[in-house]
């Protein structure tokens, strides 16, 4: 037997009691292992998200939102400048264009193709 105030003796002390693990008055309260989620929960069980699909047509305006909304601040961009000399450099169709690149719409070319316009249209105002 070891000393009771040496280090081994509570090495030897843990590893009799705690080494096999919690000790369970009435057995194991989870013979199979705990069951989630729990019979009986109030939760109930998850379900997966639904797919969000694009509404049929292929040039509608739910499927080329960024492009016309684009489309339109350029068209308004190019008019400002050439009408009233009030010249504004377009980055928000830039930003427009590029968002329709990243939402994959189909007209994505033509919101590039009106962003480098009014950006072009306005540097050229200003400079001449």
């Amino acid at each position: 037997m070891t000393n009771p105030g040496s280090w081994q003796h509570g090495e030897q002390q843990w590893q009799t009691q705690y080494a096999q693990g919690p000790q369970y008055p009435h057995g194991n309260p989870y013979p199979q292992g705990p069951q989630y989620p729990p019979q009986g929960s109030l939760y109930p069980q998850a379900q997966p998200l639904p797919v969000v699909t694009t509404p049929p047509g292929r040039f509608g305006w739910a499927r080329n939102q960024c492009t016309i909304v684009a489309l339109v601040v350029a068209l308004v961009y190019i008019l400002l400048a050439e009408t009233s000399h009030l010249v504004v450099i377009g980055i928000v169709p830039v930003v427009l264009a590029i968002r329709a690149i990243a939402r994959r719409e189909p007209l994505c070319l033509v919101a590039v193709v009106a962003a480098v316009a009014a950006v072009a249209i306005s540097i050229h105002a200003l400079i001449g």
